[in-house]
Formats: C-alpha cells, structure tokens, sequence
C-alpha cells in the first residue's frame, strides 16, 4: 500500500492497513519512496499468459542505518503480470518520488522536513527574500530559492511534462548533493512492526502526559490554587 510518501509491505496477503492502535494489520515494514529511483523491468515467465511478467526496481537515494548513513538506501524489486497494472504503479510512484515541499507548518516539527530550517533565506546562497526577490519551490528536491538562482525546465521523470521551476543545483546534476536533503531520513531499523509499535507508543504516552497536564489544571483552579501550605 501507497501511503504518505511510503510503501507499506506485510507478512501476509491479508494484512492490508498499518497498525492504527491495534495489532491487526501489522505491517513488516516501509519503503521511503521520496527521491527514490524507479527503474521498470520486464522479465521471462514460462507461466505468464505471454511469457513476461512486469515490475519495477525501488532504490532510496541513501539510508539511515543504526550505525549511521549510507551512500545506497534500500532497494525492493515488485513484479505483476500484467504490463496496465505495472504501469498503474508507475505512474503513482513517479508521483511518490516528488519532493515534500518545505513549508512553515507552524510550531511544530514537521513529519517530513528536518527541523530549524530558515524558509527566509534561499536555502544554498542564504540570501534574503523579499517584496520582489520571491521565493520559488524547487520541483526536484523541495527547497526554496531565489529565482535567478533557479531555472524552468521539465521533469518528465516525475511527470513533469510542461516546464516547472528547478534549482540550479538539483538542474546541473553535477554538485553532488542529495535530492533528499532537506528530509528526515528514518533508520531502517524503525520502520518495521517494531519501530510502528514506538511510533504508537509515544502517541499514546504523550496523550496521557497531555491528560495528566489537563486534570492537574483543573484540580489546581477548582481547588482554588491551593498548594496546601
């Protein structure tokens, strides 16, 4: 399953939902589509209707490991037997692969962007933007940039067919700097059934904390704020 900018697998045909509090529906694991390569394959099958069966390889632009980052994320190859339903599924990752824009999303941290970001400066010069030094959304790896710092092209790789505004950067392919750069890079270690288990335990564990804060003030005002000295 497709779900936010990741592709849930399981242990069974029949688990089909993530865990949402309950054990049913365990998931193995998630993909970390954004900025991954999608690459379409067709191989040989004596028992395919016409002698091919269709898929598509998955690479991570990198991963995060318990020991650190790696140059290589983690790779997943998916095969159907029909080349429609293969090409269904293209057409959705390409969408997948997109970048999560940086945006301000207020004062909490977002679930995709690392935080302490300045979306004031443009994000590899750090100059300032302003009235009429606007910033633009860089379609490749989501930043923001000055304009003359940016250049419109397009993207068919991710279904991009009219030109779009890209960074200089991510447009040159020759800096070196990862597509993924300004996202939060979960460990493969965490993005099992037991790295979603933390997941809903610190949900659960900060809405106890959040009952404990409510009750503590509501005993506090009714019993007229006395410390009992």
């Amino acid at each position: 399953m497709l779900r936010e900018r990741r592709l849930w697998y399981y242990e069974n045909r029949g688990d089909s939902k993530p865990m949402k509090g309950k054990p049913e529906g365990l998931p193995k694991g998630w993909f970390d589509t954004t900025a991954a390569k999608v690459t379409p394959f067709e191989d040989p099958d004596e028992d395919a209707p016409d002698g091919l069966f269709y898929g598509f390889e998955l690479e991570e632009e990198y991963g995060v490991w318990t020991g650190g980052m790696e140059a290589g994320g983690d790779k997943i190859r998916l095969c159907h037997s029909t080349i429609q339903a293969r090409d269904e599924w293209l057409h959705f990752l390409k969408l997948a692969v997109r970048p999560a824009w940086v945006m301000d999303e207020g004062p909490g941290p977002s679930r995709f962007h690392r935080p302490g970001l300045s979306l004031d400066k443009d994000m590899e010069t750090q100059e300032a933007f302003s009235f009429f030094n606007r910033k633009h959304h860089c379609r490749r790896c989501g930043g923001v940039f000055l304009g003359k710092n940016m250049t419109q092209v397009p993207v068919p790789e991710l279904l991009y067919d009219d030109p779009v505004w890209v960074c200089n950067v991510c447009n040159s392919g020759k800096s070196g700097k990862l597509r993924s750069r300004w996202i939060i890079k979960v460990a493969k270690s965490q993005r099992g059934a037991a790295g979603k288990k933390r997941e809903v335990d610190m949900m659960a564990d900060a809405a106890v904390e959040t009952l404990s804060k409510t009750f503590s003030a509501a005993a506090s005002f009714f019993g007229g704020g006395s410390d009992g000295s």
